[in-house]
């Protein structure tokens, strides 16, 4: 219970990071990388409020929070996202030596896009389901 709350404090705080990073003035927003950033704040955020808020939905209920069936779907999407993510750092690679930015602003992104390729590996497989029902 204490660690669902959590995550949905921590979910607010990101979310209201992200739409300060995008809806910002010009004069803050600096680089294609603070807007791509800011997305992804927004997105990572809006996963962790749904999260948090079904943890608690279902503590409330009495239903178990995590299962079999939970545990195998963040298995494969955590699989399926390493697998994404090597190829998308190769890119970022390639496109750091193409553009004139800090390390620092490829690594933040970098990050972030690992992050958003586990959430869309995650929504894709509750939604396709497991092959091995």
């Amino acid at each position: 219970m204490k660690r669902s709350f959590f995550l949905v404090l921590f979910g607010v705080l990101l979310l209201a990071n992200g739409i300060h990073m995008v809806f910002s003035p010009l004069v803050i927003r600096s680089s294609w990388t603070d807007w791509v950033q800011g997305i992804l704040l927004i997105i990572i955020s809006a996963f962790g409020l749904y999260q948090g808020a079904s943890n608690l939905w279902s503590s409330f209920k009495g239903d178990p929070i995590r299962d079999e069936r939970i545990e195998k779907i963040y298995r494969k999407a955590s699989s399926l996202a390493f697998r994404i993510s090597v190829w998308c750092w190769i890119g970022l690679m390639i496109a750091e030596r193409r553009l004139s930015k800090p390390p620092t602003d490829i690594l933040q992104t970098g990050i972030l896009i690992m992050l958003g390729v586990y959430i869309i590996s995650i929504v894709v497989i509750k939604i396709w389901g497991l092959k091995d029902e």
